[in-house]
């Protein structure tokens, strides 16, 4: 009974320790391709070359690296050149999401469409509902960006959106 007790236990703390690292190894990869995508223009900035505003636009239109690109802007005190049309909170949220949804532990990819549909307001928190269709899927499923970001993978409906909305209330302390 005892060796039994251990080997769960054993094998338990196993698999947390794989998870923890294939987590890691994940977000790694997600950051590594989101900093390959901004690095010509991390070069310029650091070497304080002129930024052609074509490439902060096609980088903003870029769900993926636009949050990122806001902030690496706004870290070299740069931000008026970020495109006012996508400097919005649903567009920032949207990026969150898209950044969110690209880690292999959730859809593992960026989304073929994401399309805002509300803005849900709650106390001090605002979330913005995204539904989104992954790539070879007509299925659309529901994701949530504001001060927390998540999708459990629900197919989406109204209930889905509510079902979202529950967990991050839960698990958010007000």
């Amino acid at each position: 009974m005892f060796k039994t007790f251990v080997v769960i236990i054993t094998l338990i703390i196993l698999f947390v320790v794989w998870r923890m690292i294939a987590f890691s190894i994940n977000t790694q990869k997600r950051d590594n391709e989101i900093t390959r995508r901004l690095e010509r223009l991390i070069n310029l900035l650091q070497s304080s070359e002129q930024i052609p505003q074509s490439m902060i636009e096609d980088l903003a239109k870029d769900p993926l690296v636009r949050r990122d690109l806001y902030k690496l802007l706004s870290y070299h005190k740069k931000e008026d050149l970020f495109p006012e049309k996508f400097s919005t909170d649903v567009s920032l949220a949207e990026s969150a999401l898209v950044r969110y949804l690209l880690h292999a532990n959730e859809l593992g990819s960026v989304p073929e469409t994401i399309v805002y549909v509300r803005e849900v307001k709650e106390k001090e928190n605002v979330y913005y509902i995204f539904k989104y269709k992954p790539v070879n899927d007509n299925k659309w499923y529901v994701g949530v960006a504001g001060s927390t970001v998540f999708s459990s993978g629900h197919e989406y409906s109204e209930q889905a959106i509510e079902n979202e909305l529950n967990t991050i209330r839960k698990n958010t302390k007000y």
